[in-house]
């Protein structure tokens, strides 16, 4: 009888099928699929790895299933957070996009002094408020906003960073 011997340091490992694999298929049909359903995908829905405001409210909008109303406030914040942005050091905008109760969407943030939240409801009106935490010297807010035709988002932007 013969003795077999494997080399283990020849042995390929086998990753799964993740990006690389399928681009460097020798199947043209794999590449072509590959490219066809994900060059469409604009950064990742799922994970937002930069902190930069465009692609945490183009991820909420894609993934959080606002309203017609939510999706037209949400992209007016998201033009009023980029607009700070471009005059605040980009890492101090600190923010998560969720959603919360009742269908609403929640653009949150904590700081040394307490929570701050901006809730919109899934007819576009808007809540504003901050609970500021027992040792901050700082009161609690809560605002309602009816009109979101003429209201101001970037003041209310420097607000929502300011508490």
């Amino acid at each position: 009888m013969s003795e077999i011997i494997i080399d283990t340091n020849n042995i390929k490992q086998d990753k799964g099928l993740n990006k690389y694999n399928l681009l460097q298929s020798q199947s043209d049909d794999i590449r072509h699929q590959y490219n066809e359903v994900f060059e469409l995908v604009q950064g990742s829905l799922t994970t937002v790895t930069d902190n930069d405001a465009q692609s945490k409210f183009n991820v909420a909008i894609s993934i959080l299933e606002p309203t017609a109303h939510q999706t037209e406030t949400l992209i007016r914040f998201r033009d009023s957070f980029k607009n700070i942005e471009a005059q605040i050091d980009p890492e101090r905008l600190r923010f998560e996009v969720d959603k919360a109760a009742d269908n609403e969407i929640c653009i949150y943030r904590k700081s040394i002094n307490g929570v701050t939240n901006i809730i919109i409801n899934d007819d576009g009106s808007i809540a504003f408020s901050f609970i500021a935490y027992k040792d901050a010297n700082k009161n609690d807010v809560f605002d309602f906003y009816d009109n979101c035709d003429q209201f101001d988002y970037e003041s209310l932007v420097f607000k929502f960073f300011s508490l």
